[in-house]
């Protein structure tokens, strides 16, 4: 009897192990964090500081919308100074915020669109505790399509274009959705499953079988907390129905997400479809890195899709 005792007593501190440890997975990586340009990283600080720069010189409106699940999201419309039909809703990378999306922006304000620049839910001026991912942005996106549907009385051509995070989400929103005023989308970055970038980095930092048995405990905790499934996350499954153009971008130096991966979510996709591999980039920096390279294939790709 005794040992049944220590035996339950085991499993009971074993599976608290678990839970704290795998909590504190689930916070640092979902929840909500308000990050100061010196606590971003080094990489990005200096070109991030040239984008928020460009936009201070900018006039822009704030607009507000509700998600589906009724959390306020935040954007930045800037208008063009010439009247078009034109508009590229722009999405940040993970721990990011709109004012990062200021070089990006220039592309598209400098080609004759509106741009709206958005705070991925629990980012910048949005609310909501928890970061989904993708799962729960992607509907975000959608949202934001049918505002610029209404602003514009359904007779636009929308662009969506994301970075990381953004990319996912701007992919995931074609999920389920014929919506015909969205013409292309730019995929920058983008990871195809979330759950294997989990795993992979838990088991660099705490080997194969500990991380295997955090992620049971993380998604699950996921699942009740934040309402969606890390492993359900997958871009693939998204685009497969979708025929929208969609252009592939990704750092020749990217290692926080699999290359191979990406590159079969590019030569899997069934609709046209277009790569660029920015030489030198790592993850989510191909815009800074080489400008005009980047600057050339937008433009070079609106042409040839992009009917007005």
């Amino acid at each position: 009897m005794i040992f049944v005792y220590i035996l339950l007593c085991a499993l009971l501190i074993t599976i608290l192990f678990f839970g704290v440890f795998s909590y504190i997975i689930f916070l640092s990586s979902l929840k909500r964090k308000e990050i100061s340009s010196i606590q971003l990283k080094e990489d990005f600080k200096n070109n991030d500081k040239e984008s928020l720069e460009y936009l201070l010189d900018k006039e822009y409106q704030n607009v507000f919308i509700k998600a589906q699940d009724e959390t306020r999201l935040h954007g930045m419309y800037i208008k063009n100074s010439s009247k078009t039909l034109n508009i590229a809703v722009i999405a940040h990378r993970y721990r990011a915020d709109a004012t990062t999306l200021g070089l990006i922006a220039k592309i598209y304000i400098e080609k004759g669109f509106d741009v709206l620049l958005i705070d991925s839910r629990a980012h910048g001026l949005s609310g909501g505790k928890y970061c989904g991912m993708g799962a729960l942005e992607k509907d975000d996106i959608k949202e934001w399509i049918n505002y610029v549907n209404d602003r514009f009385m359904n007779k636009c051509n929308i662009i969506l274009h994301g970075v990381s995070l953004g990319a996912a989400s701007c992919l995931g929103s074609l999920y389920k959705n014929d919506n015909e005023s969205v013409k292309m989308v730019f995929a920058d970055s983008t990871f195809t499953k979330v759950y294997d970038i989990y795993v992979r980095v838990g088991t660099k930092r705490y080997g194969k079988i500990l991380a295997s048995i955090l992620m049971v405990f993380t998604c699950l905790l996921t699942r009740m907390i934040a309402k969606f499934s890390l492993r359900k996350i997958s871009t693939s499954e998204w685009i497969k129905e979708s025929k929208i153009p969609i252009m592939f971008i990704i750092g020749s130096e990217d290692k926080m997400i699999n290359q191979d991966k990406f590159l079969l979510l590019y030569d899997g996709y069934k609709g046209p479809k277009e790569l660029k591999v920015i030489e030198g980039a790592h993850h989510a920096l191909g815009h800074y890195v080489d400008k005009e390279e980047y600057k050339h294939f937008i433009n070079g790709t609106l042409v040839k899709y992009l009917k007005n």
